[in-house]
C-alpha cells in the first residue's frame, strides 16, 4: 500500500514548492515599514492587508525589524491596536514565524478545559517531522523500532495508542510508507482495519485523515468552515496549491469561490490574497 498516492506522482519532489505566497519582487522593507506606519496612522486597513498578504514570512520579519528601527516600536502591538476580530488574528498570525505559528496553534488547542481535538489534528496531521521539531520531542528513529512499537501496541490486552501517536506525528511520509506496509505484511490486514479494530476516539478519528495525506485532510476541515485561517497561513508558502486542487476535486467548486461566498470585507480580501487565484 502506497500511503503517498493521494499526493500525486510528483509530490515528493514538489514538497515545499507549491505555495501561493512567494517572495515579493523588488522588496524594500524600509518602504513597506513606512507605508505600514502611514496606514496605521490613517486606519488604512486595505493597505495593511495588501502588504501583509503579498510578502512571504521572511520578508514580513524584515518589515517588522525595519518598522522597529523607524518607530522604536514593535509592529505586532501596533497591528493589534489598529485591528480587531478575525482580521486581527489573521494579521498577527502572518507576523509569526512558521514554528511560532505552529506552537501558537498547538497551545490554543490545549488551553482551558479539555482539548480541541479537531484543531490539534489539523496541526499534527499536516506537518512534517521537521516542522514539528520545535513543538515536539524527538523520538527514536528506525523502521524496526517503529514496526514493533506499532505491533506491540495492539497485541496486548490493553491497547496502547501512545506509540501510534508518536510514530504518526514524528515520521515523514516515505518512512511511514515503509513501516506501515511492513506492518500490513506482518499482520495480514490493512493498517486502517487494524486501527479501526483496536482503537477508538481521537486516534481512530485521526488515522484515516492522516493517510488521506495533508491535502484531503485540509479540504475536510475547510468544508466545515473552521480552522480556515490556520490552514491558509500555515500552507500558503508550502503547498496551498495542492489544497486548492483537492478542494476542487472533492467539492466541485474552487476554494477561492468558497472564500468569496463565506467571508466579506477586509477578511475576505486577506484570505483571497493568500489563496491567490481561481481554479477553473
Amino acid at each position: 500500500m502506497d500511503f503517498t498516492d493521494h499526493c500525486g506522482p510528483s509530490q515528493a519532489m514538489w514538497w515545499g514548492t507549491l505555495g501561493t505566497v512567494r517572495p515579493f519582487p523588488n522588496f524594500n522593507s524600509e518602504k513597506d515599514a513606512r507605508d505600514i506606519q502611514t496606514a496605521l496612522e490613517s486606519s488604512d486597513v486595505n493597505t495593511l492587508v495588501r502588504i501583509m498578504t503579498n510578502r512571504n514570512n521572511a520578508q514580513r520579519q524584515s518589515i517588522a525589524e525595519s518598522y522597529h528601527n523607524l518607530t522604536q516600536k514593535e509592529l505586532c502591538p501596533a497591528l493589534k491596536k489598529a485591528l480587531s476580530g478575525g482580521l486581527e488574528q489573521l494579521m498577527l498570525g502572518l507576523m509569526m514565524t512558521p514554528s511560532q505559528f505552529d506552537a501558537h496553534r498547538l497551545r490554543q488547542t490545549m488551553e482551558g478545559i479539555g482539548t480541541d481535538e479537531e484543531s490539534l489534528l489539523a496541526v499534527l496531521c499536516t506537518k512534517s517531522p521537521q516542522q514539528l521539531k520545535d513543538a515536539t520531542i524527538a523520538y527514536k528513529q528506525g523502521e524496526n523500532y517503529c514496526l514493533w512499537a506499532l505491533n506491540d501496541a495492539v497485541n496486548g490486552k490493553k491497547k496502547d495508542p501512545a506509540p501510534w501517536i508518536q510514530v504518526l506525528t514524528t515520521r515523514d511520509s516515505n518512512h511511514l510508507n515503509r513501516v506501515l506496509s511492513r506492518l500490513e505484511d506482518l499482520r495480514g490486514e490493512t493498517v486502517d482495519k487494524t486501527v479501526q479494530s483496536h482503537f477508538s476516539g481521537d486516534l481512530r478519528l485521526g488515522f484515516p485523515r492522516f493517510i488521506q495525506i495533508v491535502y484531503v485532510y485540509c479540504v475536510c476541515v475547510l468544508q466545515k468552515g473552521s480552522l480556515v485561517q490556520g490552514i491558509l497561513i500555515s500552507h500558503s508558502e508550502e503547498d496551498l496549491l495542492c489544497v486548492r486542487i483537492e478542494y476542487r476535486k472533492l467539492t466541485n467548486t474552487s476554494l477561492y469561490s468558497a472564500l468569496q461566498k463565506e467571508y466579506k470585507g477586509e477578511m475576505q480580501q486577506a484570505l483571497l490574497a493568500l489563496c491567490r487565484s481561481e481554479d477553473l
